[in-house]
């Protein structure tokens, strides 16, 4: 993907400039609006760019520009002597017994994990934690936050869940600069509004120009909340447009993570299972839903991680907890599940509870 702008720097005939131009002026930015939709571009132009235009656009200017960044095949022992001891930072859930399933360090950097779950699972609440945790123990790091609502993210839930965690070391922070620490984990979060599939794909590209590589950088967590919100009407678009978006969309978020090394969680909706003859993906049976997006979808993310409510209280739960994940007797627990990964066993899961989160590891306060 690229800014439709950055083709008026080529040398391109003046036809096909005015032709980008007349689009650009429209409000379109991004080539992948011409690749995926044309028609929607036609629309746009009132008919003043054709669809037969476009497609020589697409010809003459915009696939050969796209075919010089295809990567080059290189050999292994290339690829094993550019080896370096850096390690791409992962970002902690924000509870242990998570992190225990996701691989030990929580989500992976260079991949796009997935949190799948009903309504008021808790999906927001752990890519929330796993933010303001970051955020307090990294001075330095960074947190993307795509919402494909608007007014999904809550500022106000981001400061209370930094605000909780301070309160729980109390006695070794100063209060003093608490407020301080709060601002600061909020000046460090970037909100993005995506309403649509262009807007995401504009904000992916611009991240991907905007964001340092990895060298001496501090983690930066990406997250988009709900992703499912947009992609959903896509799979009943006609010709086989709207399948071909998502895994578009798919690939994008995969380079983002794997170029700028950089941890990408999205959240999915569950959806209910087709009947009894359909098997839950929850290795306890503890849900009649799946995840969302279809079939296909389920390998378009790294890990997935199917969250469901529990609500039998931590007493009845049946298994050894360690003391410091004791839990209120009436607290309605979570069960978080992998239901898929690459790299994790799948089925590998854990009971927790939303109030239990790790303790933080609080650096210097900044100045």
């Amino acid at each position: 993907m690229s800014p439709l702008a950055s083709y008026l720097q080529r040398d391109i005939s003046q036809s096909d400039r005015d032709a980008l131009t007349a689009i650009i002026a429209q409000g379109i930015k991004s080539d992948s609006t011409l690749i995926l939709d044309p028609n929607a571009v036609v629309a746009k132009t009132g008919g003043k760019v054709s669809k037969m235009v476009i497609d020589g656009l697409l010809h003459r200017v915009i696939m050969p520009s796209i075919m010089e960044t295809v990567p080059k095949p290189i050999l292994a022992s290339e690829m094993l002597s550019s080896t370096t001891d850096q390690v791409p930072p992962s970002v902690s859930s924000g509870w242990a017994s998570i992190d225990r399933i996701l691989g030990g360090h929580g989500w992976q950097a260079g991949q796009v994990s997935e949190i799948s779950g009903a309504s008021g699972s808790g999906k927001t609440q752990i890519c929330l934690v796993s933010a303001v945790k970051l955020l307090l123990e990294h001075d330095n790091s960074r947190v993307i936050w795509i919402e494909t609502n608007n007014g999904s993210f809550s500022a106000e839930r981001a400061n209370n869940t930094a605000k909780a965690q301070l309160k729980k070391i109390a006695s070794k922070q100063d209060s003093r600069d608490i407020e301080t620490r709060l601002r600061h984990v909020l000046d460090r979060i970037t909100i993005y509004t995506c309403p649509d599939i262009n807007s995401l794909l504009d904000t992916i590209q611009q991240l991907h120009a905007e964001l340092p590589p990895l060298a001496n950088r501090p983690p930066i967590f990406v997250v988009i909340d709900p992703l499912s919100a947009i992609l959903t009407n896509l799979l009943w678009a006609p010709d086989g447009a709207g399948p071909a978006t998502i895994m578009h969309t798919s690939r994008q978020l995969r380079v983002l993570a794997h170029d700028l090394s950089v941890a990408v969680v999205i959240t999915n909706v569950a959806v209910q299972l087709n009947g009894p003859e359909e098997q839950s993906p929850s290795i306890l049976q503890s849900s009649v839903a799946k995840p969302g997006l279809g079939i296909s979808w389920r390998f378009a993310t790294d890990l997935q991680l199917f969250v469901s409510r529990l609500e039998t209280p931590p007493s009845q739960w049946g298994h050894p907890m360690q003391s410091s994940e004791v839990l209120p007797s009436q607290q309605v627990a979570r069960l978080a599940e992998i239901v898929r990964s690459k790299r994790q066993v799948s089925g590998e899961f854990h009971k927790y509870s939303p109030l239990f989160c790790t303790l933080l590891i609080i650096p210097t306060a900044p100045a």
